[in-house]
């Protein structure tokens, strides 16, 4: 077994420290048909790594800088390459935005041996997420501090087009030669993006030479989920109460809000003067004909507000592999998508005096079923406009949904 192989393995057990919540159960539902399922349940399967207890194992949830910090040196302890008393604060080093104690050893240590470095503004920003320049920087400088790779400044071959004024470049190049990180298939390495756990899934089975084991399919090809529907237009005329319709739908579905009615929920939304992080801006019940306010309020905020009722999360950014499998599992997705699936397009709003570019045709509607074999998605649409007295439901064919979902990836689920 090479040195490089005998380094990297127990760096494997401590991403299931810092990466999972270790709870035994099935194979979770959103690797079933996930691109990376099989290298991430290679791993759950050899107690490598672990999925979270609502049953998911979250392989598009990014990992920060600081998880990053505590990862290595717990590697390096493990590996005898540095000893406890290695670790300590050192009240010499400020580091302004670093207060989280628990993290605050590893940080100084990898900041002191010039392993991380702070980001151009001087900061450290623990909490934000390793991007894969800053992945490739950070395990080439900690494998040529501890001398567990050779040459280096081998760079030969490297086909990536946009790192050429990356301060990574060299790392990225020489990790790439070896075959510990990838690119994309338009030759671009995508730099600024952050490493998600599939990405860090996918890098260690690489490395650890693990048998592949393929995730056992347990959800079905076909769910449409029971939903009792609901107008924002008739009865209650809540011409811009999408949003809020849409998750008084969903939370019925799964048995919550039962003696809520849509006046009551929608009226109780927080609100805003201005900005939709905040609150929903303006009224759900009168649409702002002058279109200098972004009537809408966005995921997390109102995630928060549907947690007061049932089991909602906010699941913006989640690939389209994820939300198929929450769908199959029988949980419905609250998707911000465009009114009648237009191509989206955008105009210029004030947001607490600043002027932000933002989507126009939002429109915001309940996905409650899947067809895997035919990539169709069934949708329960609150704006029955045309036909107040029936339902709005119909199936939606895949390539149009994951466009304009793909094209913000902001949605709420109920389990």
């Amino acid at each position: 077994m090479s040195r490089l192989l005998i380094a990297i393995l127990p760096v494997i057990l401590v991403f299931t420290l810092l990466l999972s919540t270790v709870v035994a159960f099935a194979v979770p539902r959103d690797i079933q048909f996930h691109w990376a399922g099989t290298a991430i349940n290679t791993l759950i399967e050899n107690k490598v790594m672990s999925g979270y207890d609502d049953g998911r194992f979250k392989p598009s949830k990014s990992i920060t800088r600081e998880e990053a910090c505590v990862l290595l040196t717990r590697f390096a302890l493990e590996q005898g390459l540095i000893q406890a008393s290695d670790l300590y604060i050192d009240e010499n080093i400020i580091l302004a935005d670093v207060h989280n104690t628990w993290s605050l050893e590893s940080i100084q240590y990898m900041y002191r041996n010039n392993i991380m470095g702070t980001c151009p503004d001087g900061t450290f920003q623990p909490n934000n997420a390793l991007t894969r320049e800053s992945m490739g920087d950070l395990f080439y400088k900690f494998y040529k501090h501890f001398g567990l790779l050779t040459d280096y400044a081998q760079t030969s071959n490297c086909p990536f087009t946009d790192i050429e004024n990356s301060y990574a470049r060299t790392a990225i190049c020489y990790l790439y030669s070896q075959g510990i990180i990838h690119g994309y298939e338009d030759n671009t390495y995508r730099p600024e993006k952050s490493v998600s756990r599939a990405e860090i899934a996918t890098i260690i089975f690489q490395i650890s030479h693990l048998d592949a084991i393929a995730p056992a399919i347990t959800l079905p090809d076909y769910k449409v989920i029971n939903v009792p529907y609901i107008s924002q237009i008739y009865p209650v005329s809540a011409i811009v109460g999408c949003e809020g319709t849409s998750l008084l739908m969903g939370l019925k579905a799964k048995g919550y809000a039962q003696g809520v009615g849509l006046l009551e929920f929608l009226n109780n939304l927080p609100r805003d003067s201005s900005n939709p992080a905040k609150g929903f801006v303006g009224s759900p019940f009168a649409a702002d004909l002058t279109k200098k306010t972004r009537t809408t309020i966005y995921p997390p905020v109102l995630a928060a507000y549907g947690e007061k009722y049932g089991n909602v999360d906010d699941f913006s950014g989640s690939t389209i592999d994820e939300l198929q499998a929450e769908l199959l599992d029988g949980n419905p997705v609250v998707v911000y998508a465009t009114m009648h699936w237009e191509k989206p397009f955008y105009r210029y709003y004030y947001i607490e005096g600043t002027r932000q570019r933002l989507l126009s045709n939002n429109h915001v509607i309940l996905a409650c079923g899947y067809d895997k074999k035919t990539n169709m998605y069934y949708i329960s649409d609150p704006y029955n406009i045309a036909d107040t007295s029936k339902e709005y439901k119909y199936w939606q064919d895949g390539n149009t949904f994951e466009r304009i979902y793909n094209e913000r990836k902001q949605a709420l689920v109920i389990q």
